[in-house]
């Protein structure tokens, strides 16, 4: 709570977190998703008060133009969130909120310089026994020796990947689903990754910055484990040579002409393939504690 208090600064606002989650609750979803332009799922958690795990803030310190648009995303106007500067704010202890069950979040896996996911404390959902699913997804280009030559793998084209025995996401919540989004287009199993992309057109950096990216719900009764991995078809990896810098280096012309056999070295260091073939470059799990 400590970091609301004070004076606000240029351009902010006093925001009632109890109306603005009132708001969000009774909003279409459809229509708040079109319309969030840039909000993440850490504005909202601080437009709606739940952004310290375990407690419910009363008010937030928040910048106007974010509060504006969270208004229109609810179909409300902005002054119904708005505290008045004629009113008095009153500092009331946080509300304890019941503790929700936690999570084990199990050993990630990654392939050095090319791919690295891994899952983060989950969020309640709006929906009780709901979680939000937030990850760290990184992207790069995977530096690595082939016969005396540097040589560097990343990819074109990858797919990031959901499985649970027991959970399956909510209708319409994947990401690149629930809203048009740049880099990713929802398909079947998950979602397929088409951006940020280099110079080259390869995949890099972070694709998901602040989204989430689904929200999932109980289905079935088979353990509470909840794995994500990020797959890519041969035909997605990509692949350059790195200037040689003397005269008994391979040429670029016989690496090039070898590109299977640095691939087949390469694949053959992943973590695992799918049922499609596809290497898994990056893994990570999480399972749910036992409720008492």
């Amino acid at each position: 709570m400590a970091s609301s208090f004070g004076k606000l600064r240029h351009g902010e606002v006093w925001v009632d977190c109890a109306a603005a989650r009132t708001a969000y609750e009774q909003a279409d979803k459809k229509q708040f998703e079109e319309r969030r332009e840039h909000l993440g799922s850490g504005h909202l958690s601080r437009i709606c008060g739940t952004n310290i795990p375990g407690e419910i803030q009363s008010f937030a310190r928040i910048a106007e133009f974010n509060i504006k648009i969270f208004a229109k995303a609810c179909g409300v106007e902005p002054d119904t969130l708005t505290r008045k500067a004629s009113q008095t704010l009153t500092f009331k202890p946080p509300v304890e909120v019941a503790p929700l069950p936690d999570w084990n979040i199990l050993r990630s896996e990654l392939t050095d310089g090319v791919a690295e996911l891994r899952l983060h404390q989950p969020r309640p959902g709006n929906v009780p026994n709901t979680f939000y699913i937030d990850v760290t997804l990184r992207l790069g280009e995977g530096e690595y020796e082939y016969e005396g030559r540097t040589v560097f793998v990343g990819l074109k084209n990858a797919f990031l990947y959901f499985e649970s025995p027991s959970y399956q996401i909510t209708k319409g919540s994947m990401i690149g689903e629930r809203a048009e989004h740049p880099n990713f287009d929802v398909d079947v199993g998950g979602t397929k990754i088409k951006g940020p992309r280099n110079s080259d057109g390869w995949l890099v950096g972070d694709p998901l910055g602040e989204e989430y990216v689904a929200v999932i719900e109980p289905a079935g009764g088979g353990e509470e484990i909840v794995t994500l991995s990020l797959h890519a078809g041969r035909l997605a990896l990509a692949f350059k040579i790195a200037p040689v810098d003397s005269e008994d280096e391979p040429t670029e012309i016989d690496l090039t002409t070898n590109k299977q056999a640095v691939l087949d070295t390469f694949i053959s260091q992943v973590l695992g393939h799918d049922r499609q073939g596809r290497a898994i470059l990056a893994r990570t799990r999480m399972q749910r504690k036992p409720r008492t």
